[in-house]
């Protein structure tokens, strides 16, 4: 789906804005206006969705530990509580300290390049090699991990990525 996600799409969208999947017990939004009035409604919620989500594999495997921090992810939070954080989580990211952010990151990207070009391959994949890397590096590095454990902090993300992503599952 990473590769080349637009047939998921298409697929999704078959049968209309607004679409139930029984396999994975929920509502797939996809129009425009009506993921606009989802994400708007105060009537939408997704906390009872997590404990669906949890009693099917490869959640059924987590830890005790693991599901309480995947119940209690921002994404996974209802309101208040998810307003309340993603304020704090967008504090950070005001279009002021991001344009502040530009050189280092223009930098990073350039660094990325770099490294792609001396690696002699002749080709890569544009999107696995670069695109997706980067905003990894560029948050890693906002929080200071240092670029040896960078590596460490995309290998954690991608099996994020997988345990929140129905179709990688």
């Amino acid at each position: 789906i990473f590769r080349d996600p637009y047939p998921s799409y298409h697929k999704i969208r078959a049968d209309g804005p607004v679409v139930y999947r029984g396999l994975y017990q929920q509502w797939f939004v996809s129009g425009y206006d009506e993921v606009r009035e989802v994400l708007a409604s105060d009537k939408v919620d997704v906390g009872t969705q997590i404990d669906v989500l949890l009693d099917v594999r490869p959640y059924t495997g987590l830890s005790e530990q693991a599901a309480w921090l995947f119940r209690h992810f921002l994404l996974m939070l209802d309101p208040p509580d998810h307003g309340r954080l993603r304020s704090l989580v967008a504090k950070a990211f005001t279009p002021r300290r991001v344009a502040n952010l530009e050189d280092r990151i223009r930098a990073l990207a350039t660094e990325e390049l770099d490294g792609l070009a001396a690696s002699g391959e002749g080709t890569w994949e544009m999107v696995e090699a670069f695109n997706l890397p980067l905003p990894i590096h560029v948050i890693a590095d906002l929080l200071g991990l240092p670029p040896d454990r960078w590596h460490w902090a995309r290998h954690n993300i991608h099996r994020l990525v997988q345990l929140l992503d129905p179709f990688e599952n």
